[in-house]
């Protein structure tokens, strides 16, 4: 690669993510459930790491973020039961690292695909626990903040983003 600068290169990661994502996209409409559809996360993952060292810029976090969330969803449906514990490692590795990057993009960038993501991300969570007949105190706490949560990101979610998102509908009509 024969880039003089660094806002070069880092237009040619993004480049490269869009691209990835959109190979990703295709994959999954196929409906393919091999091992490509996860690379081209897992690329998307390493080319925004490697984008974030030039410059740790909003839009690189939301790919970030973004392939880390259909990477989560992926490694959640596995079916492989005998790398079980090795995609569970990576689905609790993704889950881990697509909260802290949530939490920074809420706040700092608005975007449609920011609050989509959040709003589904913060809803699987809601969802997992609220449909638990017993729950902890913890866990009566952390539904609580995330009803509050999902209460707040609603409004951004319907100003922002100009076409609804059937799941995010679904899940705030549940909500409410």
């Amino acid at each position: 690669m024969n880039i003089r600068y660094d806002y070069e290169e880092f237009r040619f990661y993004q480049n490269y993510m869009d691209a990835l994502f959109f190979a990703y996209r295709q994959r999954r409409l196929e409906a393919s459930r091999d091992e490509n559809l996860v690379g081209h996360l897992d690329q998307i993952i390493e080319i925004a790491e490697q984008a974030r060292q030039i410059a740790d810029h909003p839009e690189v976090r939301l790919a970030l973020a973004r392939a880390h969330y259909n990477r989560m969803l992926y490694y959640a449906t596995g079916e492989n039961p005998s790398r079980a514990p090795e995609n569970r490692a990576r689905l609790d590795a993704s889950d881990r690292i697509l909260a802290e990057l949530l939490r920074g993009l809420v706040e700092e960038f608005r975007h449609p695909e920011v609050y989509r993501l959040a709003v589904l991300y913060y809803g699987r969570e809601w969802q997992s626990l609220s449909g638990k007949p017993r729950r902890s105190s913890p866990e009566q706490i952390r539904l609580k903040e995330l009803e509050t949560l999902l209460r707040t990101l609603a409004p951004l979610y319907r100003r922002y983003n100009k076409i609804d998102d059937p799941d995010v509908l679904d899940l705030l009509q549940r909500l409410e």
